[in-house]
Parts: structure tokens; C-alpha cells; sequence
């Protein structure tokens, strides 16, 4: 697991008050002046996002200044929450845009630097850059450890002319090249397959989850029939209940056959007569075309 923490920093706020709204393991950390911000401990980072919450409401309510919530996750993302006047008025995380947080920021500071900075949040090329980005347009460090030394940043743009260098090199390089969409006609054929899927189960979205579609089912062709792929599909990952999906390419039909436990092996054919036969891990089930009740035959080892 990587690290998880929460802080709230806070702007144009007396400290008196703040003072009055932390909880009793709580740090006040004050070294990127005009910003004050509480340090909660790592255990409670996760538990602890609706009382700031509720403490960033409560002190912005009642003057003229704003606080930042902001929350890391496992080293993977994080969020940042601008509160005025009693309510959250805007957020971000590393994965949409600033352009509002940006807006925002330049009401609060009196320019439009922020709104030129955040412009780039989505040129960044990892999450500490982001971060760096957010944190020098802001003037606080919002990443602040509970158990380590108080970080120093400074309201700059470091990092910001590191990221429209680096774009500047990139438009000059020689071996550049130019995105252009490619014809369906020439996908290959594993993303021909899954958009034939996506387009049947798209109008059954209530149904099936297209994400599953897009990401974890792999076709199985049938020997023995005229272009049938089958897909299983995942009811239920607790119980290990599974439906199988048969698709007929050339009409972009789809039929569901009925729901069975175990994983689907690949051994899945139909037979001359029209019979649909899946090899599970403990069984062969038989589905008749004339969609009688299907028969579970136990394999014998």
C-alpha cells in the first residue's frame, strides 16, 4: 500500500479559530505564511475527510477566507477541494480539469496566474509533477506528512517553466508525428470484435456493465458454427456466477444462455444439430436451440 493522508490549509483565517476547531491529535503547521494547515495523523486519513470537511465549512462561513481540502490515496490520486463562504465551491483531482480551481484561485490571490498555471495540469507527465504544479501555483504544501519535517514551498512557477520547456522541445524534435483516426476497416481484428460487442450491449447498459465488456471478456470462437464468438460474463464475483454471451458477428445478434457457476474453460462448440456445449471446470452443459431446459452432465475424471 502506498501513502494516504489528508490535509486542510486554510487562508485569511485566524489562527485563534482554528485553534478552537482541532481535534486533540491534530498538527497546526504554519511555515508557508498566509497559509495554516492541519496535519490529522496517517491512521485517520481516510476517516477524517468529512470532519474537515465540516471544519472547513464552519470557518469559512463566518469571514472572508478559503481553505483547501486536499486528500491523497495510495500513491495513485488526489483531490483538492476549494471551500468559501460556508461551502465547497470548487474541486479538482489529478485526473479533470483545474480551469475552475484556477479561476478561483485567481479571485482569491488578485491575478491570473493560477488560471495560466493549471492550463498545463494535463501536460504533466506523472502525479508528483501535478502535484508540484498545485502546490508552487498555490504557495502550501497540501502533501504534508504527519511524522516528518514541515516542508517549505514557495509560491512559484519552477515547475510550470519545467513543463512548457519540455513542450517546447517536444513541437521541435525531427522525428515528430501527427495522430490521425484510423478507418474501422483497418482495426485489427481482436478491436473489431470488441466494438461489435460494445454496439450490441451498448443499448443494454442497464443490464450488463459495458467496463466488464471492455475490459475482461476475451471471445471464445465456436467450432462448428457460422461465425459465433462467445463471451462469458460475470454476474456475480463473489458467488462465481457466470452467463455466456453468444454472438453472431455477421447479424450482430446476441442471445444469453442461462446463468452456471465455475469458470468457462475453452472448450465451447456447437454440434450439428444446433446444440451449444460449454466445458466448465466441473461440468459440460448442453443447450438445446429449441431452448429447452439445458442439461448439466458431471464430468467424470
Amino acid at each position: 500500500m502506498g501513502t494516504t493522508l489528508t490535509t486542510l490549509s486554510l487562508y485569511g483565517i485566524e489562527r485563534s479559530e482554528i485553534e478552537l476547531m482541532l481535534d486533540k491529535s491534530d498538527l497546526l503547521r504554519a511555515n508557508n505564511s498566509p497559509w495554516l494547515t492541519i496535519v490529522p495523523p496517517y491512521e485517520s486519513a481516510p476517516d477524517c475527510v468529512e470532519r474537515l470537511s465540516k471544519t472547513a465549512r464552519h470557518l469559512t462561513k463566518e469571514s472572508n477566507g478559503a481553505a483547501l481540502l486536499f486528500f491523497y490515496f495510495d500513491d495513485d490520486m488526489f483531490s483538492c477541494e476549494l471551500y468559501e463562504n460556508g461551502r465547497k465551491i470548487v474541486s479538482c483531482d489529478n485526473g479533470q480539469s483545474w480551469a475552475k480551481l484556477g479561476k478561483k484561485l485567481g479571485e482569491l490571490f488578485g491575478d491570473n496566474e493560477p488560471s495560466k498555471a493549471f492550463r498545463y495540469a494535463s501536460q504533466c507527465d506523472s502525479l508528483d509533477e501535478q502535484l508540484k504544479l498545485l502546490e508552487e501555483t498555490v504557495g502550501a504544501a497540501l502533501y504534508d506528512t504527519y511524522d516528518e519535517e514541515p516542508r517549505k514551498v514557495s509560491r512559484c512557477d519552477k515547475t510550470l517553466r519545467e513543463i512548457k520547456a519540455r513542450e517546447a522541445l517536444l513541437r521541435k524534435r525531427q522525428n515528430k508525428f501527427h495522430l490521425s483516426e484510423l478507418d474501422p476497416d483497418d482495426w485489427p481484428e481482436e478491436m473489431k470484435r470488441r466494438q461489435v460487442l460494445f454496439d450490441i450491449l451498448s443499448p443494454k447498459y442497464k443490464e450488463y456493465n459495458l467496463y466488464q465488456c471492455e475490459t475482461d471478456m476475451t471471445p471464445n470462437v465456436i467450432p462448428g458454427s457460422d461465425g459465433l464468438l462467445a463471451y462469458t460474463y460475470t454476474i456475480d464475483y463473489q458467488k462465481y456466477l457466470n452467463k455466456l454471451l453468444i454472438i453472431a458477428e455477421k447479424s450482430r445478434s446476441c442471445r444469453d444462455l442461462a446463468v452456471f457457476p465455475g469458470t468457462i474453460l475453452r472448450a465451447v462448440w456447437q454440434t450439428k444439430s444446433g446444440e451449444t456445449v460449454i466445458w466448465a471446470i466441473r461440468n459440460i452443459t448442453v443447450f438445446s436451440p429449441n431452448n429447452a431446459e439445458p442439461q448439466v452432465r458431471p464430468l467424470i475424471y
